[in-house]
């Protein structure tokens, strides 16, 4: 007997299929819109705007001293927000009944699973889009733009240390694990592994075993995890030796360094073959995802309301040239 790709039961299980599916991409598969890394957002009723809070903390000096007896002057209580935009993104693909006819579930299952992929890969996509927006500090050479890298300029061990002392001195918190994460070019990654005077670098293989590893992780190096990624880390080259070498970016970041909000959360749809006038014949079935989300990395332009009352950016960002291209 024929499959009947049109009954309840079949569209109600591949709809599940497809929802699994994104569930388990969406919790394993994102490098850049990983737990922890991002603050929620709430949605503003009414709107398509989200909005984010942070709370200050009270400074920490030797001014609360008062006299026995009398109360102290209170003061204001420190809180920020900040709102971003959000989207609507989507994504489907069409299925003939000719091939559905061969073999319908096995064709339905792949398309579930290209379709999960897909909504998991363009959250982070849109995520790093954001980031590679952000103004960076050429920390190689202590200067302020691209066009000053010099040929020695490049991702090295004395670098990641230098970026982890300032972050530190900033007061800017680590992961619940004690360490910062980083995101880095792979060919970026070649430069840091092949400086002989890194000696403390460890590959992920040989920590594996200790704990939770991160999606993309390879390894670690002076209180930072690393996890490559193509996406957001090769900026155009602009000016002087960046003309001649590539330019890789490296994020490295505390938790909450940037925010996410969503209005409507990533979904799964399922239209199985139907006639109507359109589709007369009843040719063809449509599996697709949505969802409505936005993102605002926690830069410059939100000091006034975030930085003051949380530390100031939660991330620096490396830019360096590299001896290999792509």
């Amino acid at each position: 007997m024929a499959n009947d790709t049109s009954t309840t039961n079949f569209g109600g299980t591949v709809q599940t299929l497809i929802s699994k599916g994104v569930a388990e991409n969406l919790r394993n598969n994102l490098i850049w819109l990983q737990e922890g890394s991002f603050l929620k957002a709430s949605i503003v009723a009414g709107t398509n705007q989200a909005r984010f809070v942070a709370y200050g903390d009270l400074t920490i000096d030797a001014s609360a001293v008062s006299v026995e007896g009398v109360a102290n002057s209170p003061e204001e209580f420190a809180i920020g927000y900040q709102t971003l935009t959000v989207a609507q993104r989507m994504r489907s693909i069409r299925l003939t009944d000719v091939v559905m006819d061969e073999s319908p579930h096995a064709l339905m299952t792949e398309a579930a699973e290209r379709i999960a992929f897909n909504a998991s890969a363009v959250a982070d996509f849109v995520t790093a889009t954001a980031a590679e927006a952000i103004t960076a500090t050429s920390w190689a050479d202590a200067v302020a733009n691209r066009a000053a890298l010099t040929t020695g300029g490049v991702l090295n061990g004395d670098e990641v240390k230098r970026v982890v002392a300032e972050m530190k001195s900033n007061n800017i918190p680590t992961f619940a694990d004690g360490s910062y994460h980083a995101i880095v070019s792979p060919l970026a990654v070649y430069d840091l592994q092949s400086d002989t005077a890194v000696g403390g670098w460890i590959e992920v293989s040989k920590y594996a075993a200790s704990g939770n590893l991160l999606t993309g992780e390879i390894g670690k190096y002076a209180g930072v995890r690393f996890m490559e990624s193509n996406l957001g880390t090769q900026p155009d080259s602009t000016g002087g030796v960046a003309d001649a070498f590539p330019v890789y970016r490296t994020y490295f970041f505390g938790p909450d360094w940037f925010a996410f909000g969503d209005l409507q959360s990533i979904q799964s749809y399922l239209v199985t073959p139907g006639g109507d006038h359109d589709d007369p014949a009843a040719q063809a079935a449509l599996v697709a995802w949505k969802g409505m989300y936005g993102i605002e990395i926690l830069g410059d332009s939100a000091e006034a309301s975030y930085g003051t009352v949380s530390g100031g950016t939660k991330y620096r960002v490396l830019e360096t040239i590299g001896t290999l291209t792509y």
